[in-house]
């Protein structure tokens, strides 16, 4: 099973419990990357500062997320 990636400019899927397609994911910058595989209580709030980026159609290579 898969949903459409989040990216709004991307037209690719992603699988359960992926944040994107594996494009865009490749795209992040380092940093990004590390922040949004952390699995922490403060996981959700990256992965809303995220969504929120990709919504303002924020390049993928300068998303950044706290970490």
């Amino acid at each position: 099973m898969t949903t459409p990636c989040p990216n709004p400019t991307c037209h690719s899927t992603r699988r359960p419990h992926q944040y994107l397609c594996w494009t865009c994911w490749n795209q992040l910058p380092a940093p990004a990357l590390r922040s949004l595989s952390r699995r922490d209580p403060g996981a959700t709030a990256r992965v809303r500062q995220l969504h929120r980026q990709l919504e303002r159609r924020v390049p993928l290579s300068e998303i950044e997320v706290s970490p």
